[in-house]
């Protein structure tokens, strides 16, 4: 990534791909963090370890995903 921006912008389209998938429950919880939390304030790092802590809670692994998929 060469900005925070292209970082920011590569988080968003990563976690709504992942979102895709989970249930009306969980996308609501994950909405409520995102539009709560003052993301254009943040620098690279902080933007990563805002994706790893509260993100990361209700996003299911990549294994877990695809496994459910194919049930």
């Amino acid at each position: 990534m060469n900005s925070v921006e292209e970082l920011r912008d590569y988080i968003v389209a990563d976690t709504i791909k992942q979102i895709e998938s989970m249930s009306r429950e969980e996308l609501v919880q994950i909405l409520v963090i995102i539009t709560t939390t003052p993301l254009e304030q943040m620098d690279a790092n902080e933007l990563l370890a805002f994706r790893k802590e509260y993100v990361g809670r209700w996003l299911p692994k990549e294994h877990e995903r695809d496994r459910h998929k194919q049930n």
